[in-house]
């Protein structure tokens, strides 16, 4: 039996904790347990001051992705992010991302022509930024891009793109935390 488009990006972009619904960590079962565990660690670990609430101070100095988005996930525009205010944006992520996987799986289903769960060149003409980049996506050099080379293709670039942001604001955050130089006298 061929793998599904749909089975396999949901495994391979999202990984398994993101190929159900998520609902606020009970510690019921042992997943839950795990990811409320790695939750609550997270958490704690921006919360500097261990007030049960993180600042924006405190996202800026432990988590440059989230003090980006810090508007957004302060719901309650109180300045401070609480547990289930991130996790309803953890969430709602997690829906959207879901989503996006859902109508990249159609789109490969469409363009695989002779559904052997593969691309070849002529089938990925069909998908310009695909085609493009197939060479390179090609990791094995077969003649055809299979899900998992796409998906390992697609998260290196993401990846690079995080560490250039992360790093664009880290350096953004020193360059405003250094002391203005004095001004000079004539």
């Amino acid at each position: 039996m061929k793998p599904s488009w749909l089975l396999l990006s949901l495994l391979l972009l999202t990984g398994p904790a993101l190929a159900a619904k998520p609902a606020a960590p009970t510690g019921d079962d042992p997943q839950q347990a795990e990811l409320k565990a790695r939750f609550e660690q997270a958490f704690n670990g921006i919360d500097s001051n261990g007030d049960g609430k993180i600042s924006k101070e405190e996202a800026a100095q432990k988590a440059p992705n989230l003090a980006a988005n810090f508007d957004a996930v302060d719901h309650n525009k109180d300045g401070f992010l609480s547990k289930t205010e991130i996790w309803d944006a953890q969430v709602k992520t997690n829906e959207a991302i879901r989503e996006a996987n859902k109508r990249f799986s159609q789109t490969l289903e469409k363009a695989d022509k002779n559904k052997d769960g593969k691309l070849s060149r002529e089938e990925a003409k069909s998908l310009p930024k695909l085609a493009k980049y197939f060479d390179q996506i090609d990791v094995n050099k077969d003649g055809f891009l299979v899900i998992q080379e796409i998906i390992g293709f697609m998260q290196a670039r993401l990846q690079a793109q995080v560490q250039a942001q992360m790093a664009t604001q880290q350096s953004a955050q020193k360059n405003s935390s250094a002391p203005a130089s004095a001004p000079t006298s004539k």
